[in-house]
């Protein structure tokens, strides 16, 4: 029953889907990132919700760029109190999930992410942004009925890595009309009441600009990280540690190559095309898929399926995954999201009873639709390390990022 409720959610839902205020002449000399920054500060000075909006607000321009987006995030203006410091990089969904299976029964569970990152940056001044991170992650899901996980899989490490980021930024304006058209645009903008500035045609208009003088970014991170992948009930762990390369390109503006080879936004920039988000057919550079490659040493510690066919040695093994995120379309005004993941997993040199018994690759793939309001739907299908076979689940739920 709760998978033709959830098929007849989507089906209906496809279906509908049919700067600086004082001294304008030294803007000339900085980034027009730099100059967002200043204007962020103004339009937002006041207290209460504005805070919280801030990061929405700013997302409208880096969409989905984590080192872009942290420029903004490092404002005065968005830091709050310890315990909103040690949360603020909280995602949880609350949902309801179904496996696919005869003998499987709804349940109702919670899946949670969590990032805290500390990262010193090299050389402040340069326009390519580079430094070290030492990270803390943690992922998970768990059902309130231990008995009825099908993801049972949770994954908490400790991360230390270099970055670098180059691109993006491509510097200042050169153009003197378009510098006077900008300067007049950032004057009438830090006028403007924050919920009207963000609908108004001037901020479009300065987007605009700013995307123009945008070139194509690419992030690298290099590191090492250690930890515990195991169960919910901690019956089945093992202990990780290894290197892992994480690598993300951004392409900004119509012209950029990587929107032309961004071939996962195809479809979803049809239906943006046709349901009037985007006036033209135009795949976006910015959600260019992501990829993390590592190389892990497991050392299993409990009663995992390995132990099980006889082998609960220490092993080597490569791990892939790829993450894509983009607007789908739009519900009243409100930006709806498609996200897919996919994570792949494969045992170096795994012993034969290991392979005859499927436990030296394992592969996972998640799709969801967020949608306004903090509601999603997914469907989830494969499995990871410590499952012993392929589940397909279906969910919906509220998700909340603090």
């Amino acid at each position: 029953m709760f998978k033709n409720i959830f098929s007849l959610f989507v089906f209906f839902l496809v279906l509908s889907m049919g700067v600086c205020y004082g001294d304008i002449s030294a803007a000339e000399e900085r980034s027009p990132f730099a100059e967002l920054e200043t204007l962020l500060k103004i339009v937002t000075s006041d207290e209460g919700e504005k805070k919280i909006e801030i990061k929405k607000f700013a997302v409208e321009l880096v969409q989905n760029d984590p080192e872009l987006a942290n420029r903004i995030f490092d404002l005065p203006l968005v830091k709050d109190s310890f315990l909103g410091k040690l949360i603020e990089d909280t995602n949880l969904k609350l949902k309801a999930f179904e496996p696919d299976g005869e003998d499987e029964s709804a349940s109702l569970g919670f899946s949670y992410s969590y990032a805290k990152n500390h990262k010193m940056r090299i050389n402040k001044q340069s326009m390519n942004y580079s430094g070290f991170d030492l990270a803390f992650n943690a992922k998970g899901n768990v059902a309130f009925d231990e008995e009825v996980n099908p993801n049972d899989f949770l994954d908490t490490k400790l991360n230390w890595s270099y970055f670098s980021s180059w691109g993006g930024i491509s510097g200042k304006i050169e153009d003197a009309p378009t510098l006077d058209k900008k300067d007049k645009l950032v004057l009438a903008l830090t006028v403007m009441e924050f919920d009207n500035l963000r609908k108004s045609a001037q901020w479009q208009e300065y987007k605009d600009i700013i995307a123009k003088h945008l070139t194509d970014q690419y992030y690298c991170n290099i590191g090492m990280d250690g930890g515990l992948e195991s169960d919910q009930t901690f019956d089945k762990k093992q202990y990780t540690y290894g290197a892992k390369v994480g690598l993300v390109a951004r392409g900004w503006g119509e012209e950029s190559i990587l929107g032309k080879l961004n071939v996962l936004d195809y479809i979803p920039a049809l239906i943006r095309r046709y349901s009037a988000v985007d006036d033209q057919w135009q795949p976006r550079g910015s959600t260019f898929p992501s990829v993390l490659i590592g190389l892990d040493r497991v050392m299993p510690d409990g009663d995992d399926p390995r132990s099980k066919v006889g082998d609960d040695s220490d092993f080597t093994r490569l791990m892939v995954e790829a993450s894509f995120k983009t607007q789908l379309t739009e519900w009243k005004t409100d930006p709806v999201y498609v996200e897919a993941n996919y994570r792949y997993y494969y045992e170096l040199d795994a012993e034969n009873l290991v392979k005859d018994a499927e436990l030296d690759n394992f592969d996972y793939f998640s799709i969801a639709l967020r949608l306004p309001k903090n509601i999603f739907v997914s469907y989830a299908t494969g499995k990871l390390p410590l499952d012993a076979s392929d589940d397909q689940v279906y969910s919906i739920g509220l998700n909340y990022n603090f």
